[in-house]
């Protein structure tokens, strides 16, 4: 087990846990609070008989099944409690002994090696004396080093696997979701997202937000904007995903690529959509209330990653460009579909769907891209933000997708919806949309701050045909900013430090 470096040691980060821990007591908590307004729906239906006898029957199924879980959530919670407890502990006992060493005149190095910086003194006896103080700094900060290590990867192990665990758990029983409303056709989610799991492992590049992939899990991943800061405001430099520079114009310095979303299509093709909005802050845009992240989408072909290709910038039939696009096709109808927003305007949250002609034998690659037809808003799920729209393996379709915080009249900060099929997207009402992270208070952030998790694309799903539930993987962005931040200027914002998290929320399919 390698040693971390003394910069490791010092931002060695223990917030995701406490974060986990109240994500975990919330979600106990919502799961209760959900089934008490089912019980009280159905005590409030003006109708007796065997069909509200038959939805008791269903919800004291749910409430069995949840109760084990609700302990268990609490439970895990407490043990992330415990874990940060332990791990502060660790970091302090390591960080102690290098400042011990460094009270003795000792250097200590970041690879954690110690080296003195007093001249030989003392002739052999006090060299001996030295060498001797050295060694035995350098053994207690490197096992301090090992034992933080030791615990962080025990207790992540532990965490991971109850949070595998509890992501399977939906309120569903046999016969379905504990939705009673809805086409009794579509699919149910069937409850908030799981907990936010701190992504780890990722490319250096991939120290940025968004990273969008596809639905299937393969392909690849398109990440935004780098990171620019650590947890205390120092500044770091990391690079751009190089996929996102394939996608600017040869010579374009002005502009940076930013991906909006990506499809699979007919045949498998992998397309991603993108923005090329201007590098740094666009006053002119910011004063006429334009988005500074967004501009037209336009497509690219990224089947063969060794030869990416650029389709065209998304224009509907009616000659209107499409902003912030997803999408995916529709077999039962050889279609593509499209969601996205009306503009770029930051007031406007007006996400609307596009449906291509029927793809047919022969047709010129692409073409699809050509017949786009507006059919109009989607009230279910309204957003300035990202969103992805996804073919479900069960059937149906899944849309997920963001809003921003600073919008009069938003929307949660990351929502789903889900219908039977597109055209059943756009019936959804707003208040059957599933709010993927209901409490503030559970958003992740640093230093004691709470950053709304945005653009939840979906990563991968895996269907259960025997349980009729579909899990969809999500991974969510954060711009996590310090609560003591303060700005020098009006035009001052705060040092980019995102982070990606990974979750994931049940689909119950209707029985065949």
């Amino acid at each position: 087990m390698a040693l971390p470096t003394r910069s490791h040691i010092e931002h060695w980060r223990t917030d995701h846990l406490e974060s986990a821990a109240k994500s975990w007591s919330d979600q106990a908590g919502h799961i209760e609070e959900s089934l008490r307004q089912a019980r009280s729906f159905i005590d409030n239906l003006g109708w007796d008989g065997q069909a509200k006898q038959a939805l008791y029957k269903q919800l004291e199924q749910a409430e069995a099944k949840a109760r084990p879980v609700i302990a268990n959530l609490r439970s895990t919670a407490e043990k992330a409690r415990a874990g940060k407890i332990e791990l502060d502990a660790k970091k302090s006992d390591a960080l102690a002994a290098i400042a011990a060493a460094e009270r003795d005149a000792f250097t200590v190095n970041e690879d954690l090696t110690v080296i003195d910086k007093l001249p030989p003194i003392g002739g052999t006896p006090g060299i001996t004396i030295r060498a001797t103080q050295r060694a035995a700094h350098q053994a207690t900060i490197q096992a301090r080093a090992q034992a933080l290590v030791t615990v962080d990867n025990r207790i992540a192990t532990e965490m991971h696997a109850a949070a595998a665990e509890l992501d399977q758990f939906h309120l569903g029983g046999p016969g379905g979701g504990t939705d009673f409303s809805g086409d009794p056709k579509d699919p149910k989610i069937s409850g908030p997202s799981g907990p936010l799991r701190p992504e780890e492992n990722k490319p250096d590049y991939g120290n940025a937000d968004l990273g969008f992939g596809f639905a299937d899990g393969q392909g690849p991943t398109f990440w935004g904007d780098p990171q620019t800061a650590d947890d205390d405001g120092n500044p770091v430099k990391r690079p751009r995903d190089p996929k996102l520079e394939q996608m600017l114009d040869p010579g374009d310095t002005k502009h940076r690529a930013l991906p909006t979303g990506t499809a699979i299509g007919p045949n498998g093709e992998r397309y991603v959509f993108a923005s090329k909005p201007e590098i740094g802050w666009d006053a002119e845009r910011d004063a006429q209330g334009r988005s500074r992240y967004v501009t037209e989408s336009t497509a690219y072909d990224w089947s063969d990653p060794s030869h990416p290709r650029k389709i065209d910038p998304l224009v509907d039939s009616n000659g209107h460009p499409i902003f912030q696009a997803s999408g995916a096709y529709d077999k039962a109808t050889n279609r593509m579909v499209i969601v996205g927003n009306a503009s770029d305007l930051n007031a406007d949250g007006t996400r609307k769907m596009w449906l291509s002609d029927p793809i047919k034998a022969g047709d010129p690659p692409d073409s699809w891209t050509r017949s786009l037809h507006d059919q109009g808003a989607i009230p279910g799920l309204a957003g300035a933000r990202e969103n992805q729209v996804v073919a479900l393996q069960g059937g149906g379709f899944m849309l997920t997708g963001s809003d921003d915080m600073m919008r009069p009249g938003h929307g949660p900060a990351a929502g789903a919806i889900v219908a039977a099929t597109p055209e059943g997207l756009l019936k959804v009402p707003p208040q059957a949309a599933t709010n993927l992270f209901p409490d503030s208070g559970q958003w992740p952030g640093i230093k004691g701050g709470h950053a709304a998790p945005y653009a939840p694309t979906v990563v991968g799903t895996t269907w259960d045909p025997v349980k009729q539930v579909e899990t969809v993987q999500l991974r969510v962005s954060t711009w996590e900013v310090d609560p003591n931040w303060k700005p020098n200027s009006p035009t001052d914002i705060p040092p980019y430090n995102p982070k990606t998290y990974l979750t994931s929320v049940p689909v119950s399919q209707p029985n065949p």
